[in-house]
């Protein structure tokens, strides 16, 4: 019994709230009473007390006129009807009731018309001349379109209940908006102010919104923002935005710069051909799909390009193109590009191109097949060929790596820091009395290229090779170097280097500052030589030294100890 109560009791409960969510806000009812109160104090208790939104027009009434209403129970469409005498009618739109002037059966038809047809002309309020090149649009439902040469214009927006916003930008003019209601012409004369100093920003008595939408308008700001580039979003300055970008797509995004949409789903061909329509500079998407390429504002989820993806401002989450990516903001997540990737600030993540990656600030890893370039370096920089950055403070690994100054470590056969270790050394070795070695890097680590030369009859050889080293100070003028360099060497004549002996060298070296630009140093060494091929002189068999039957590793590679001498200048 107490079972069967219970479940009686809850069904109850639900049909209750099934009834409660399907009353519309007109059918709503209240307790309310005023004496003498404005009129706009009373709306704003109305729509407390209902949950709701008003949207009108300031012109329809005057909110400072008095009313008075008796104790009594209601719904809000007689409360409204005893407010203004049945002068407004009423239109519900999600939880926002929207006022407007009683109007006869005729325009109520035109109500129902879902595109709602607006042409017209824009003119320099001071000049009267026509304004070309204005942008003008739908702020709710985010249509667009924009005046010709002789300042005309042509818009479809979606007739989704009175009043109809229009709005109006061009840049180094205000920001205008305008209400249309019911009876309003579909021929417009709008004038704007220029005023190249008036924050971007637009004043509504009606609220934005749409459904799946987030409307954001940036207003006036001193700060630097780092996506523009003399008064223009920054990537529509590089070559490839110029170039990827129509001239009218560009002159919408300078007209509505201060103004951004976040919505979740956009598909597109290429630029100006979008779900976003003409506005799709001024959108942050959650998912982009772009067939051949696409310009948005920014990104919060997943952007894919055939070709291209040009982005505004900032992105997070995963964005991979088959050629190209570039994005005037910074990267949060993972940028993948079949050729490159141009981001004109920072990376926070992973940046991956087939051939060239290029960004202002690096914290993660930045991997290319043949060139990375970075301003800062906080982390790592990979590159079969070459790397560039004014300041590391992580690693560079490839071939040749170039970098201002550095906190970290390059590694390469090439490291060339601009305020690092750059050394000449003329050495002797138990090889050869003529031999000479380039090192460049940091103390820290270093790369070394070397060449030398054996001219004696019986033990002549050349050879040349490449290591890394690193310095332990010990004091002012004194260090001591540990260093391993891999060389070829070719017995007898320069014709056999191809053939692929080799030699793996271990040095430890006391280095003495003498000067700043002079020092001297010296120390052993451990050797081992690998024979591929084997050489005779005389009828003897080739040694490279000349002291002492060398140990034997195994059968093709001979070990001993050695040492080294160099005169270095800076």
């Amino acid at each position: 019994m107490k079972k069967h109560l219970l479940l009686t009791s809850l069904l109850i409960v639900a049909l209750s709230r099934c009834t409660m969510a399907q009353t519309s806000i007109l059918n709503t009812p209240m307790d309310l009473e005023c004496h003498q109160q404005h009129i706009g104090r009373v709306l704003e208790d109305i729509a407390a007390k209902g949950h709701f939104y008003f949207s009108y027009s300031g012109a329809l009434f005057n909110k400072d006129s008095l009313v008075t209403l008796s104790q009594q129970t209601r719904t809000v469409r007689e409360i409204l009807d005893l407010l203004f005498h049945g002068k407004l009618q009423y239109l519900e739109d999600g939880r926002y009731l929207i006022l407007l002037p009683a109007v006869n059966k005729p325009a109520m038809q035109f109500l129902e018309d879902r595109n709602y047809l607006i042409t017209g002309v824009i003119l320099d309020r001071r000049t009267g001349i026509p304004v070309n090149h204005a942008s003008v649009y739908d702020p709710r439902e985010l249509s667009a379109a924009m005046s010709g040469q002789d300042g005309r214009f042509v818009i479809r927006v979606k007739n989704k209940g009175w009043p109809l916003l229009i709005a109006v930008s061009k840049d180094a003019y205000a920001d205008t908006i305008i209400e249309l209601q019911p009876g309003s012409p579909r021929e417009l004369t709008l004038s704007i102010s220029p005023d190249a100093f008036l924050p971007k920003a637009l004043l509504l008595s009606t609220p934005l919104h749409r459904s799946g939408d987030t409307i954001h308008i940036e207003g006036a700001t001193d700060s630097i923002d780092p996506t523009v580039k003399n008064g223009i979003p920054a990537v529509e300055a590089t070559g490839f935005g110029r170039l990827l970008l129509s001239y009218r797509l560009r002159m919408q995004s300078l007209n509505l710069k201060g103004i951004f949409v976040q919505r979740p789903v956009q598909l597109s061909l290429a630029p100006g051909a979008s779900t976003n329509g003409p506005l799709n500079s001024q959108v942050v998407n959650k998912f982009s799909l772009n067939a051949v390429g696409g310009y948005a504002a920014g990104l919060d989820g997943v952007e894919l390009g055939g070709v291209f993806n040009i982005d505004k401002k900032n992105i997070t989450g995963l964005q991979a193109a088959g050629v190209i990516n570039i994005v005037g903001g910074s990267v949060h997540g993972v940028q993948l590009a079949g050729i490159c990737n141009d981001d004109l600030d920072s990376v926070n993540g992973v940046q991956a191109a087939g051939l060239i990656n290029r960004a202002r600030y690096i914290k993660g890893l930045q991997i290319a097949e043949l060139y990375n370039h970075a301003d800062t370096v906080d982390g790592m920089q990979w590159a079969p060929f070459f790397n560039r950055t004014h300041h590391l403070k992580g690693f560079q690994i490839g071939l040749i790596n170039i970098a201002d100054t550095s906190e970290g470590l390059s590694i390469g056969l090439l490291n060339f820091v601009r305020h690092g270790l750059h050394e000449l050394s003329f050495y002797a070795d138990e090889l050869s009395p003529f031999n000479l070695a380039f090192r460049s890097g940091t103390y820290k680590l270093y790369g070394i290229l070397y060449a030398g030369m054996n001219p004696d009859r019986q033990r002549r050889s050349y050879y040349y090779g490449g290591g890394f080293g690193h310095q332990f100070p010990v004091s002012h003028h004194l260090a001591i170097r540990s260093e391993i360099t891999f060389g070829t060497l070719s017995p007898l004549t320069l014709h056999h280097l191809d053939e692929g002996n080799s030699t793996i060298r271990f040095n430890v070296d006391a280095h003495w500052q003498i000067t700043k630009k002079f020092a001297i140093s010296a120390g052993p060494s451990f050797d081992i030589y690998y024979i591929d091929h084997q050489y005779y002189v005389d009828g003897k068999l080739y040694q490279p030294i000349s002291y002492g039957p060398p140990a034997s590793l195994r059968d093709n590679a001979r070990d001993w100890i050695g040492w080294h001498i160099a005169i270095e200048v800076f």
